[in-house]
C-alpha cells in the first residue's frame, strides 16, 4: 500500500523507516470511496438507513478512539530530540529571519523552519530524491538552482552535516555541492557540540 515501497525508492539505499506519512493518501482515498458508495449505490443493503447507521458507527468509533488515544498520549514538546539540539539554541540567539536559514539533507532539522518561524530561501525543502535515485537531477540543474537561491537571498546560515553527502547517489552532485559550500560558507563552532553542522556565509558579521 505504501507508494514508497511500491516505487522501490529505497532499492539499494537506506533501511526503510518512517513510512507512516506515505499512508496519508490512502486514508483520504478511503473517505472518498465511502462517499461515492453511499451517494451513488443502488444496493439496498447499503442504502438501508439501519445498515448505513452501523457503517457510520464503525467508522466514527474508530476515528474517535484514535483521536482519544492521540490526545491522551501527546509527546511533551521539550522531550523532542530536535528541540534539544545545540544548533537551535544558537540560532534563536541570532534572530534568524526569512530566507536566512537552509537545511540540507537532514529531515530532523526541518523542524527549525517552524520553530524559528522563517521561510526557506528555496522551495526544495524535500531532498530525498538525491538519496533515492541515481539519475535524479543528472545535469545538477536543481542542485545549482538551490545554490543560486542561497546566493540571491544571501542566506546566512546553512545546516548540513558533510557526512550526509555520502548518502547522495550521484557522487558528482555531492562533490559539486560540497565545493559550493566550501567556497561560500565556513563552519560555525556551536557551544555544546564537539563538531558542528552549522555553516555561516563568509564575510558576514
Amino acid at each position: 500500500m505504501s507508494s514508497e515501497l511500491m516505487g522501490g525508492r529505497r532499492k539499494g539505499g537506506e533501511i526503510p523507516q518512517d513510512l507512516t506519512g506515505y499512508f496519508l493518501p490512502v486514508t483520504a482515498a478511503v473517505c472518498m470511496v465511502l462517499f461515492v458508495v453511499f451517494a451513488f449505490t443502488e444496493d439496498r443493503l447499503i442504502t438501508d438507513k439501519k445498515a448505513q447507521l452501523s457503517y457510520t458507527l464503525l467508522l466514527c468509533t474508530s476515528l474517535v478512539y484514535t483521536n482519544l488515544q492521540h490526545g491522551t498520549h501527546l509527546p511533551r514538546r521539550n522531550d523532542l530530540q530536535e528541540v534539544r539540539y545545540a544548533e537551535l539554541a544558537y540560532l534563536r540567539n541570532q534572530h534568524v529571519g526569512d530566507y536566512q536559514l537552509f537545511i540540507m539533507l537532514d529531515d530532523a532539522y526541518g523542524y527549525y523552519y517552524n520553530e524559528l518561524k522563517v521561510l526557506s530561501p528555496t522551495p526544495w525543502l524535500y531532498q530525498q530524491f538525491w538519496v533515492w535515485y541515481d539519475n535524479w537531477d543528472p545535469d545538477q540543474r536543481k542542485l545549482q538552482g538551490i545554490a543560486q537561491d542561497l546566493q540571491r537571498h544571501r542566506t546566512k546560515y546553512l545546516l548540513m552535516n558533510p557526512a550526509d553527502l555520502g548518502l547522495m547517489r550521484n557522487r558528482t552532485s555531492a562533490a559539486w555541492w560540497l565545493s559550493f559550500v566550501h567556497e561560500h560558507y565556513e563552519p560555525v563552532p556551536v557551544p555544546g557540540k564537539t563538531y558542528t553542522t552549522l555553516w555561516q556565509l563568509k564575510n558576514t558579521p
